[in-house]
């Protein structure tokens, strides 16, 4: 990826639904909401009319936005399935938890970073 924006993938687990499920799109549906009006993403890539659902990546224009849904989805996502895991892709780095304990080292890892100018703004690398 090569565009300054900040990505908080939701991996599904072998024994989730299809993506294009009812069941999974109504639980995306649901995480999505759970993020707060100004915390929102900038994309959901949501793709309803072209392929049926919104997909499982949500990205971000700015590093505390992607911080703050991190913290508010991230764990419960983890928790809900076995086999999950949650991917986090910046301009700088990716890493990846396999569950909520990871999770939360993830969360406070960024928690530190997230007013750095650089990791704020990006800096146009491919992670």
């Amino acid at each position: 990826m090569s565009v300054n924006a900040f990505e908080l993938e939701l991996i599904r687990s072998p024994d989730d639904p299809p993506l294009f499920s009812r069941e999974l799109q109504a639980e995306l549906e649901g995480i999505a909401r759970e993020i707060p009006e100004g915390k929102r993403p900038l994309v959901r890539n949501d793709s309803v009319d072209v392929v049926g659902g919104g997909l499982d990546y949500f990205l971000f224009q700015t590093a505390v936005a992607l911080v703050h849904a991190l913290g508010v989805v991230g764990a419960e996502w983890l928790a809900a399935r076995d086999g999950r895991q949650v991917r986090v892709k910046t301009p700088q780095f990716e890493i990846e938890a396999r569950n909520p304990e990871e999770c939360k080292e993830i969360y406070e890892f960024l928690k530190e970073r997230e007013d750095m100018k650089g990791f704020q703004e990006g800096d146009g690398h491919s992670v």
